[in-house]
């Protein structure tokens, strides 16, 4: 539009907002740069507002437009969620670093989520940021991703001081995959979530990064010694992680009395059977848990270690159960010994089970007919058998199972080529 034409709508829109008394929500998507910069006026004598959201990408977020939001955010009494989206903008340490600082003074705000993956904001806004945390002592959710941006084990640093001994954090998600990170932060991290007095959910997503086995061996401590945890996910993807630190988380599960969901995505990575084991004999440790996620595609993971999940699995209180085993040496036993664990299970509603390009065949149709029968508590079940032995006879096999089942409400089916 013609620059008069934006003035007068950057005008409007900040009048509008400006003189809200009932408006409670604002979600700005992809809004150009006149309007993002009335929303920052009008912020600043709202008071009814306690959710704003900004989802940008591109140019349209700037150095500058940070740094006009960050002086609005402070003086809004009464804003206590707030979601940035701004992957992949310009926005840099300046604007970050503003954004970062006005986060720590908001006085209502307990929540904040913010994405800055692919910027260039670099450990200065990482420090900036860990700071923001630690002053504001109302936030209770914390989500934060630097994906792909330049930053260094200096700002892990920094978040796992904010989170420490911080009295009302109860989740805290950090996602750093594609980033320098890992090399020396293990012990540290560890200390920091032994300290949490209250954190309840903790997310860890360090993939193709330098953390390895020593790194998740300090987690697994860490995790193991938690009293509050009641949901961890920690994805290592693409890394050096081997069954050393396999089997370290692994004991976390096995120690901890709180854990209600256990996540590992733990792609292409260097673990074997002894992490399946370990973590099967976890699952048998943990009476809490509700939610046990293995993402272990392209690692070396055999039928071994699945047949020794799903024994575990059908002998706990477990209501999802999810293995990826794509690209391994899995066969039909492992999806027999899935399909048993489903049988009749008094508390499991979804099962969720990959192996893409495997050697599974038709023969294993047999189990899973015989499951979906007999599963009346089964509510949701999906099985990614693309690139696989199966065809016509397995499909078949699952439609008889299907036709008396009463109790499945989805289905998914993958057997692409």
């Amino acid at each position: 539009r013609k620059p008069a034409e934006e003035v007068a709508r950057r005008f409007e829109f900040a009048q509008a907002l400006s003189a809200s008394h009932s408006a409670q929500f604002l979600h700005l998507i992809d809004a150009p740069s006149h309007l993002l910069a009335a929303a920052a006026e009008g912020l600043e004598v709202n008071e009814s507002l306690r959710s704003l959201s900004v989802e940008s990408r591109g140019s349209q977020f700037t150095d500058g437009m940070g740094t006009l939001l960050a002086m609005a955010l402070p003086r809004h009494p009464r804003l206590e969620a707030l979601s940035l989206q701004l992957m992949d903008t310009i926005i840099g340490d300046e604007g970050g670093a503003a954004l970062a600082a006005a986060i720590g003074s908001c006085p209502a705000l307990t929540s904040v989520e913010l994405n800055v993956g692919g910027t260039a904001v670099t450990d200065a806004f990482g420090w900036t940021f860990g700071e923001a945390i630690r002053r504001n002592c109302a936030l209770e959710h914390v989500s934060i991703d630097l994906s792909a941006a330049p930053v260094t084990d200096a700002s892990f640093v920094a978040m796992a001081d904010a989170i420490a001994d911080h009295q009302r954090l109860r989740s805290f998600m950090f996602k750093a995959d594609q980033t320098g990170l890992g090399h020396n932060i293990g012990v540290l991290f560890s200390r920091a979530i032994r300290q949490a007095p209250s954190l309840r959910v903790l997310e860890l997503d360090l993939s193709d990064t330098h953390a390895g086995s020593c790194f998740a061996s300090s987690l697994g401590a860490a995790v193991a010694a938690s009293r509050t945890l009641e949901g961890f996910k920690f994805c290592a993807s693409g890394t050096a992680l081997a069954d050393r630190g396999g089997i370290a988380l692994a004991g976390a599960l096995k120690a901890s009395a709180t854990l209600r969901s256990f996540k590992l995505y733990l792609e292409d990575t260097r673990i074997s059977d002894h992490t399946g084991i370990a973590l099967a004999h976890g699952i048998h440790r943990a009476p809490a848990l509700r939610t046990f996620v293995l993402r272990a595609t392209g690692t070396r993971l055999t039928d071994v270690s699945v047949t020794h999940l799903a024994d575990a699995a059908k002998a706990s209180a477990l209501e999802c159960f999810v293995l990826g085993m794509s690209g391994t040496e899995v066969t039909d036993t492992s999806l027999e010994a899935m399909a048993h664990a489903a049988q009749r299970h008094p508390t499991l509603q979804e099962v969720v089970f990959e192996a893409v390009g495997t050697r599974i065949s038709d023969d294993a149709g047999v189990a899973v007919e015989k499951a979906l029968a007999q599963s009346s508590g089964l509510r949701s079940l999906s099985l990614g058998l693309g690139s696989t032995e199966i065809g016509d006879e397995f499909v078949a096999r699952v439609a008889s199972g299907l036709a008396v089942n009463r109790g499945l409400a989805e289905l998914a089916l993958e057997a692409v080529s």
